[in-house]
């Protein structure tokens, strides 16, 4: 693969990364929030069952914070550490 499009793919990634991550954080941070609500609303889910979901949540917000931190500390001028696909 050539230098232009090793570059070319490293800025889409870069552009997705900004909107999308954006978006799937987002996301993420409405289902934590949601959860007590949800609880209230859907007496059928146990209190158990909402903190699995928070913990998931949890879980998955850290595994994509570190994801972001190791892209940073990378920089933009190497392959990029992860795609937003994968996330």
């Amino acid at each position: 693969m050539g230098d232009f499009n090793k570059l070319k793919i490293r800025k889409e990634e870069h552009k997705l990364r900004e909107g999308k991550l954006v978006q799937i954080l987002e996301a993420a941070n409405k289902v934590k929030d949601e959860m007590n609500d949800i609880v209230v609303k859907k007496p059928w889910i146990t209190e158990e069952e909402a903190s699995d979901v928070t913990d998931k949540v949890d879980e998955f917000l850290g595994k994509v914070a570190g994801l972001v931190q190791e892209q940073e500390e990378a920089g933009l001028m190497v392959e990029p550490t992860f795609k937003v696909q994968k996330v």
